[in-house]
Parts: structure tokens; sequence; C-alpha cells
């Protein structure tokens, strides 16, 4: 390591045994203070516990903010999934938080020596000399060791668009979606047992063409995974079915090479709307075709691309709906026992459906991030089946008629559509954003309020004043 390492428990083992046992590298994980600063903080502990002892509570948080930081290795991880305590679940945040309580102890100590002979500024002026010095100085540790744990890259280079997106931008039509090889496991394999790919630049620009959730959020390209991995907002069923996809979905031999896939990964993809699968391992299936080959110059693996020849739509309609539990769907899912296109689980009791023969179609008219505008035109009863993840806050209209949203098939979003062509409105409407709108109208109507007041008492008190004036 060329920083510190706050927490020593690392394997130098270069093997399967060291990379379980210390996990993905965590560089964003680090909060590095530079000397100057650390040597700061801890002044400001020794200020803290013998002055301000109201102030320790920023030596908590950078102790709790490390601890975090560990996540797994030292037991925290068990913590961050409790309210409020998950809000810390993402690094930068709890860099934040580390960074923060730095900053404020270190100028604590700041404060107290400047505090002294204040206003005497020929007392100060070596103090102030002295504390610019150690400001440039931390400037320059911090900018140094900041290159170590973020090399600068060129840009330019670095996030030239892939040639996986050049494609699927050109293939992907009526916003189906992609899953792909998890990134890790194409991507350990080497750092383990050659570093000298690892060490190659080229190597790492080429596995964007698996498009990592990070990489992707340049070029949008529709996913059914990457939720969960990229830290941000939990729903924990879809994060179930990723889980599924994402892990477990893929299967290997003992040596750790892809041997294909289970039929329920396939299954649960198809439901989701996807069409392609990216990976570096290519294998075959009874739904699936290859499409196109991206190889390298390095030697490396190519990246294939696979597509299901008899994808699912984002959207569908279905003819049927039964009640079923949680648990109960997650079997069908495993054993692969329904078509979803025939018959969709929800879980509740309904009664409503075809009762003869069914044919139907639906299109997207529109797709935004809160509004999703399709039509349906169908030979009898039904439900559109949207493979959105089921979320409060949205509310449906079929025709400019609210209705209510099924959790469809565990984790996702049903409609009832009638008979004949309808058009059907998803929409995001939390109560929390028309709460908060009224707080702000009412805050703002307070603050108008208050400021004509001081208004009419400032010209009240000025009337006054000049009438006094009057009468003398």
């Amino acid at each position: 390591k060329s920083f510190w390492d706050p927490f020593g428990s690392y394997s130098a083992e270069n093997s399967i045994a060291g990379f379980a046992q210390n996990g993905w590298p965590r560089d964003e994980r680090y909060v590095y203070p530079s000397v100057i600063g650390f040597l700061l903080f801890l002044a400001g502990i020794y200020f803290v516990i013998k002055r301000n002892y109201f102030s320790l509570i920023y030596f908590a948080s950078f102790l709790l903010s490390l601890y975090f930081s560990a996540g797994d290795q030292l037991g925290a991880g068990m913590f961050q999934g409790i309210p409020p305590l998950s809000f810390f679940r993402i690094p930068f945040r709890m860099s934040f938080v580390a960074n923060l309580s730095i900053a404020v102890l270190g100028a604590i100590v700041i404060d107290k020596f400047m505090a002294k002979d204040l206003g005497n500024y020929a007392k100060n002026r070596s103090k102030y000399i002295l504390f610019g010095t150690l400001l440039l100085l931390s400037f320059f540790d911090l900018h140094y060791h900041a290159k170590k744990l973020y090399p600068e890259v060129d840009g330019n280079g670095w996030y030239e668009k892939p040639e996986v997106v050049s494609y699927l931008s050109e293939n992907l039509q009526n916003g189906e979606r992609v899953t792909e090889f998890p990134y890790f496991n194409a991507s350990t394999p080497v750092y383990i047992s050659d570093q000298k790919l690892w060490k190659d630049t080229q190597f790492h620009k080429n596995l964007r063409n698996l498009l990592p959730i990070f990489t992707n959020l340049l070029y949008d390209i529709p996913k059914n995974t990457g939720a969960a991995n990229s830290g941000g907002l939990k729903i924990e069923r879809f994060d179930d079915l990723e889980t599924k996809i994402f892990f477990e979905g893929w299967q290997y031999d003992r040596s750790g090479k892809l041997t294909g896939v289970s039929d329920e990964f396939l299954f649960l993809n198809r439901l989701m709307g996807v069409r392609y699968i990216l990976t570096n391992e290519s294998f075959n299936s009874f739904v699936t075709v290859p499409a196109k080959k991206i190889e390298f110059e390095n030697g490396q693996k190519s990246i294939h691309i696979i597509e299901f020849f008899d994808y699912f739509p984002r959207q569908f309609m279905a003819a049927h709906a039964e009640k079923a539990s949680p648990k109960e769907i997650l079997e069908h899912f495993k054993k692969v026992d329904f078509d979803p296109k025939n018959l969709i689980y929800v879980e509740e009791d309904i009664d409503w459906g075809a009762k003869g023969g069914y044919s139907a179609s639906s299109e997207f008219v529109k797709y935004s991030d809160t509004e999703v505008v399709i039509k349906t035109k169908a030979s009898g009863d039904g439900f559109l089946f949207l493979s959105d993840t089921y979320y409060p806050g949205w509310i449906v209209r079929v025709d400019g008629k609210e209705d209510t949203i099924y959790r469809a098939n565990y984790a996702f979003r049903a409609v009832r559509v009638p008979e004949g062509e309808h058009e059907v409105v998803f929409k995001y409407e939390p109560e929390s954003v028309e709460l908060g709108l009224r707080i702000t109208v009412g805050t703002l109507i307070a603050v108008l309020v208050m400021i004509a007041g001081m208004v009419w008492q400032d010209r009240k008190i000025r009337s006054k004043s000049i009438d006094s004036r009057f009468k003398k």
C-alpha cells in the first residue's frame, strides 16, 4: 500500500483465498486527511476532551465512519441494513462524514491558536505565516496522494464509447433491456493470475464492453441489474431478483470456469424484458443465439453478445391473473412453470381476465423517468404487465380514470385493461412531493407576511418619529 491502511487486516497473499479475504479493492473507502491534517485532528481531540466535551461528537463520527467503511471486514455490514444507519451504506457518504469530522477538529485547533492575542496583528503575524504554510503543504500533500488513490486519466480516451454501445444503440429499438456477466467475475481471475495483463490499461478499457453500472451511466443502455451493486436505492424485492440474476444465475465448474446459466436466470431475464446478455464467457441455451463477438488484440477474452431469440418486451398483455404469496411466486420462477403472457401472479384476490380466447397487443407511446404512456388493444378483458419495479408513489390512469397498480410477478406492475383500445398512463406522483410543495408554498407565504409586517412596522415607527418632530 502506498497510503495509510487504517484496517491492517489485508492479506498479502496473491490467491483466491487472499482475494476472498480482502474483497474487491475499495479505494473509494479510504480517507486520507494529509499528514498535517491528521496531526491537527489528533491535537483537536486533545482540545475537545480538555475544553469542549460537546465536540466529542465529531471524534465519535470519525471513528464510526471508519468502522462503517470497513464493511463486513469488521462486522459493520450487519448494521448497515438498519435505518438510519443504512444511509451510510454508500462509501462516499462515509468518507464525507470522516472528512467533515477531521476538518472540524482541525479547525478547533487553529481557532484555539489564533484566538490568543486576537486583534494584535504583530503578535499574530507569525501564526498567520505558520498556518498559511501548513495549508499550502497540506494542499500539495493531498493533491499528490489523491492521484495515488484516483489516478488521472485521459477522459477522451478512457470514456470513448465502447463498441458494444454502438451495436446495442442500433438494435435496441423498443426499450428492451440488457444484462451482463459480473464485471468483477471477469476481472478477478486476471487480477490473480496475470498481473501483466491486469496492469495493461487497454484490458480495463476493453472490459467496459460489459457495461458495468458506473460506465453505463454515460451511455444509458437499459439494464435490469446494477441498482444494488451501485449502492443506490435499495428495493428489497428487486434486490432479491437481482441476486438471482447477477450472482446465482451464472453456473461454474470447480475451477471457476463458466459452464452455463440456470433456467431461472433465463426465465427472469426474459420476464424483465432483456434482449441481450453481455459476457466474456460464451454459453449455449435453448432460448439464446450468438449475436456478435468482440475480439481484442491484447489477448484477453472476447466479449460475446448473446440474444434471446424469443424475448419479451418490457410491457405486454396477459389474459389471466392468480393470487399467490411472494414465496409461491419465487417457487414458480424456480420451476419455470407458467407462461407470463398468459398468466401473471398477484398477491390479492382478483376477479378479472379473459373468459375465452384472447389476443392483444401493446406499445410504448412515451417512456420517461416519471411518466410511461402505453396504448393497448385486446379482444377481451386482461392485464397490462410492465416490467418496471413496483414502487410507492406511482399511480395509473386508464383512459384518464385512476385505477389500481397491482404488484405482479413478485416485484413488477400490472393494471386491469378492458376489451378494446385504451391508453394507460403510469405517472410518478408521490405524496412526499405534494407535501414538500405545500411546505414550500406555506413557508414562502409566511416569509412574505413577515417581510410585509416588518415593512409596515418600520413605516409606523418612521411615521411616529416624523409626527413627534412636527409636534416639537
